[in-house]
């Protein structure tokens, strides 16, 4: 025996309630999130350009699915967005286990925490930039501190970033 259930109107309009709910929710984390990617951008800048322009494409692309989401509501957009978010958690993964693969800071881990580009740390790849360069050297305790997290060793030309 064949039998299809056919929603009644309640039921589609409790579908649709859950589904505009869910809708708004994902627009509103995606405008969040693109207000904490373009907060940041500019400590990024700072400390690669190529840094600051995936801030500001991943701030720009989650600022723009919000209001397509809303106005637009599909899976296959919805789909585009989840593709976005977990590209850029999965550069967030990376950028805290084995380091970002290119740049100044490439294959250095960042430490995580609530908020990880704060002033300190981007002042702090500033330094590490520059000491890889060669312009700054490290005071004795910051050396000692990053020898610790097993960023750094020294070698025969000073400090020398792992």
């Amino acid at each position: 025996m064949n039998a299809t259930v056919t929603p009644t109107g309640a039921t589609r309009t409790a579908v649709r309630a859950r589904m505009s709910r869910a809708v708004a929710v994902a627009a509103g984390l995606s405008l969040a999130a693109a207000y904490v990617h373009l907060a940041y951008l500019e400590s990024h800048w700072r400390s690669w350009w190529a840094y600051g322009a995936f801030f500001l494409a991943a701030g720009a692309g989650q600022a723009l699915f919000a209001p397509a989401i809303l106005r637009w509501p599909s899976r296959a957009l919805a789909l585009v967005g989840i593709a976005g978010n977990v590209a850029i958690v999965g550069m967030y993964i990376a950028s805290r286990t084995t380091g970002v693969p290119l740049g100044p800071h490439a294959h250095v881990p960042e430490p995580a925490g609530v908020i990880d580009a704060d002033e300190q740390l981007a002042n702090r790849h500033t330094r590490a930039a520059q000491t890889m360069r060669g312009t700054v050297t490290l005071d004795r305790a910051t050396t000692a501190q990053w020898q610790g997290a097993g960023r750094v060793r020294r070698g025969r030309r000073g400090v020398i970033n792992r």
